[in-house]
């Protein structure tokens, strides 16, 4: 897919949101393992999946500044993370931490 900036620069100028937002969702198998960087891992048990076990991606241009350029773009992954669960989200950890639990 192809975004085309002045189209997006048109859209801020017309007053619309000061954000765009463009998320795709990817219907994976869960008991299928993938690889990432070298190593097999199932999305769903690297929390990574959304509450309907699809893995969704987000991205959101801030469209507040005078032009949209590539540090205006900030991408996520929706995740029905386990809050509850840990005290210190997983990303947040330190991987020689992660390798001791």
């Amino acid at each position: 897919m192809k975004i085309d900036v002045l189209d997006l620069n048109k859209k801020r100028l017309n007053g619309a949101d000061s954000d765009i937002t463009i998320q795709v969702s990817f219907k994976i198998d869960s008991k299928k393992s993938y690889t990432i960087d070298t190593i097999p891992t199932q999305l769903s048990q690297e929390y990574l999946l959304d509450s309907e076990e699809y893995l969704t991606i987000r991205k959101v241009w801030s469209a507040s500044g005078s032009n949209i350029t590539s540090k205006s773009l900030k991408t996520y992954i929706v995740a029905d993370y386990p809050y509850a669960k840990f005290n210190n989200p997983l990303i947040c950890r330190k991987i020689t931490d992660l390798k001791k639990n």
